[in-house]
């Protein structure tokens, strides 16, 4: 597979929603504060737009690899340590949205006697798409992390996965859908955050946050021990249907919580073995452990 790869169902899909939510913006009343100025009046936006112009570059740069083919395969951690980011992130821009929102439309609403409707209708739609993507991106980030609730959602998740990294569009395209209204989803933040600090003269304030984010996150993670010598973990399913693994991360944290653990990530018992699988090779693994359930079920039927 080569890199870049570029897919033309996803760039349509990219395209089409990059363009739609951008002229929504600009013939709302959020164009007209942009080119007004009234955006830049919230006395936090310096601090809010350094950071999620930071945070949405560094999840530009990992969706932009992820669908240009940059990663063939990766390890599961990369869903924690991604998608625990993207919600992160998405929390941020949210805070970013409503502050912009009550700084430029409140201003704007003053300054008119008369609101056009056209103007109205824009931005409602405008706000509608963004909300309806927002809402749609997080449902599926959280049940992402909460992929050992079952091994049919574990197997869900690592499909949509693998079909990105490999640029299959899936099912009725909901794969790509999701991935590509994604990346776009932070292309837009990105943006309108850089515009908004080049205007304030405050460009190397988002440069400083990036610095601060990557060493936060590094002090964060390397506080999680990892098992260097660790057996071939054995992944299963409990009585209730949720995943139990065998590795030792997960057999103190069983021990500590008296219950079944899997993918487990923490300072006290360390991480999961699972979690430093490649998706292909995981995916294999449970593509066995669900054939041997499959198995056990039907021989006590029969």
């Amino acid at each position: 597979m080569t890199f870049p790869r570029i897919s033309l169902v996803g760039g349509l899909i990219l395209s089409i929603y990059l363009t739609s939510i951008i002229y929504l913006f600009d013939k709302s009343l959020y164009g007209d504060s942009l080119r007004s100025g009234a955006m830049l009046s919230s006395p936090s936006s310096k601090f809010l737009n350094s950071f999620t112009a930071a945070s949405s570059l560094l999840n530009v740069m990992s969706h932009s690899g992820v669908v240009l083919g940059a990663l063939n395969d990766t390890y599961v951690i990369s869903i924690l340590v991604g998608v625990g980011f993207d919600v992160m992130t998405r929390i941020l821009q949210l805070i970013w949205w409503i502050d912009i929102t009550w700084s430029s439309l409140h201003l704007e609403a003053l300054s008119r006697e008369v609101i056009d409707k056209t103007k109205l209708h824009n931005t409602a739609g405008f706000l509608a798409v963004l909300t309806t993507i927002y809402i749609y991106h997080m449902i599926i980030h959280l049940r992402a992390l909460r992929l050992n609730t079952s091994l049919e959602r574990l197997n869900k998740v690592l499909t949509g996965a693998l079909n990105n990294l490999r640029g299959i569009p899936g099912d009725k395209f909901q794969d790509h859908v999701f991935a590509y209204t994604d990346l776009g989803g932070h292309l837009l933040p990105l943006g309108l955050s850089v515009v908004l600090l080049k205007r304030q003269h405050e460009v190397w304030a988002a440069f400083r946050a990036l610095v601060f984010l990557i060493t936060l996150s590094y002090m964060a993670l390397s506080r999680i021990p990892f098992n260097k010598h660790e057996t071939y973990p054995r992944i299963g399913k409990g009585v209730e249907g949720e995943i139990t693994c065998s590795c030792s991360a997960c057999e103190r944290r069983t021990k500590r919580k008296s219950n079944d653990s899997s993918f487990t990530f923490n300072i006290h018992d360390g991480i999961c073995h699972l979690w430093l699988y490649s998706f292909d090779d995981l995916s294999t693994n449970l593509f066995e452990v669900t054939a041997a359930t499959r198995g056990v079920a039907t021989l006590a039927v029969a």
